[in-house]
């Protein structure tokens, strides 16, 4: 058993992803707030999974007893929105995280194609200085250069990359993210019908 396991990919009919900015704020007699950060920002969510097939309901049973309710986590893409939707872009060989802006909430990168589009909404991810997953959505228009450099504005804010060029592995396609799970998952059997709920929460690190 071990943390980073990616998740079976199959049977997956609903999945819900939400920013949760970690604040706390005071709202005065004037309607004016003043918000206080608590901690990183992240993704929580909910999977609902529905299968026909046994053998793939008993792998997503199996995952599930590997990660010992919340001590492992696992890595999964934003099932439904697996790729960019700049329709020319069809692989990420070549593609090279240069430098991260936190301050800006941005990432600079090379090898993106050029003249080809990032669009809001679409996925990125990368590993992290400490061997985690960053995975963001891209939150502005941008068009990459001449020479296939660009500057996506992402949320949430980027984390350290890490340090070897080759172990980043920047995504656009099946960009993956690290979670953990929030509860244990309602798992329901029924004749020749199985299903699974679970919650997640992103791992930051």
């Amino acid at each position: 058993m071990s943390a980073g396991e990616q998740a079976p990919g199959f049977g997956i009919v609903e999945a819900t992803w939400e920013k949760i900015d970690n604040q706390t704020d005071t709202v005065g007699n004037s309607g004016a707030s003043d918000p206080l950060e608590i901690g990183d920002p992240l993704w929580r969510g909910e999977i609902a999974v529905n299968l026909k097939d046994r053998a793939q309901f008993d792998l997503w049973g199996a995952f599930f007893s590997r990660r010992k309710l919340r001590t492992y986590s696992f890595i999964m893409p934003r099932t439904f929105r697996r790729k960019p939707r700049d329709a020319s872009i069809a692989s990420d060989v070549g593609l090279v995280l240069t430098s991260i802006d936190v301050a800006g909430s941005a990432l600079v990168l090379s090898g993106w194609g050029a003249g080809k589009a990032a669009h809001y909404g679409d996925m990125i991810s990368y590993r992290t200085a400490n061997g985690g997953y960053y995975i963001g959505e891209i939150q502005a228009e941008a068009t990459a250069d001449s020479a296939g450099a660009i500057s996506v504005e992402v949320w949430p804010r980027p984390r350290a990359m890490h340090a070897t060029q080759a172990a980043r592995d920047p995504r656009r396609i099946d960009a993956l993210g690290e979670f953990k799970l929030l509860d244990r998952p309602d798992i329901r059997e029924k004749r020749a019908d199985w299903s699974i709920k679970f919650d997640f929460e992103q791992v930051l690190r």
